[in-house]
């Protein structure tokens, strides 16, 4: 809808399940990674809600790898009571917001699956949020969706930062300003194939891929306060010694 938005009040906009007037290619897949802004700058945007189906699809190619359902990327922004309820196939990024830069991201919720082909260790699959970078506060959020991934997968948010390439980024404090609070995560997280992945097709013992970053609320944070995880993890019980997974509410 919106390229680009820079000190702008946004609210109210309501994609229905039949607004899909998107360009698709030959199978009429849509090939797009945002519905309402690409860049959200100094902005606020509120009371926003999708509800598209068929499932959002963005496949795996230059143009459209990383996706924000609803938006791509904000910095100084503040993102208050937006809701998803349509389904995300995807190759990295989250329902809500994909790359958040000092955003306070309040009161926003999931309830449509994602499922995230991660591709040569780049990106992550967030429930809300999926690269958030210092300055970010993700308060008060809730995702109910199942989440498919492999590495930086969170039910809330999928890493801060770069998210390093193991779990000792955990104990990192790159992004001190950052803060995941109040949050609940109910979706269960399925361990995904790295490339062509169906939806919540698990890996057979041939397949692992290379897993890191993988949390009930985040995949890598440096601070986490007062969050809760009720989702169930598949996959990862069959990676191999040394792989770490938190089953916990925290990280």
């Amino acid at each position: 809808m919106f390229y680009k938005v820079e000190n702008a009040f946004i609210e109210n906009i309501i994609f229905s399940a039949s607004d899909g007037a998107f360009a698709a290619d030959a199978n009429g897949i849509p090939e797009f990674n945002y519905l309402l802004i690409y860049y959200c700058i100094d902005s606020i945007v509120r009371n926003c809600i999708s509800y598209w189906q068929p499932a959002f699809i963005a496949r795996f190619n230059d143009k459209n790898f990383s996706v924000g359902g609803l938006i791509h990327y904000t910095n100084n922004s503040e993102i208050q009571n937006c809701i998803n309820y349509g389904d995300l196939y995807i190759g990295n990024g989250a329902p809500i917001v994909d790359i958040a830069y000092q955003t306070n991201i309040i009161n926003c919720k999931n309830y449509g699956n994602i499922t995230g082909e991660l591709k040569k260790n780049h990106g992550g699959t967030g429930g809300i949020v999926n690269h958030v970078n210092d300055g970010c506060v993700i308060d008060s959020c809730d995702n109910y969706g199942k989440i498919g991934g492999t590495s930086r997968v969170g039910g809330i948010v999928g890493f801060t930062g770069y998210g390093g390439n193991s779990f000792d980024y955990l104990n990192k404090t790159e992004y001190p300003n950052t803060v995941i609070k109040n949050c609940n995560n109910y979706g269960d997280i399925y361990l995904m194939k790295r490339e062509g992945a169906k939806i919540f097709d698990q890996v057979t013992d041939e397949e692992f891929p290379n897993v890191f970053c993988v949390g009930g609320v985040a995949g890598s944070a440096t601070k986490i306060e007062n969050c809760n995880n009720e989702g169930n993890f598949y996959g990862f019980e069959k990676l191999g010694k040394g792989i770490k997974v938190d089953y916990s509410g925290g990280v």
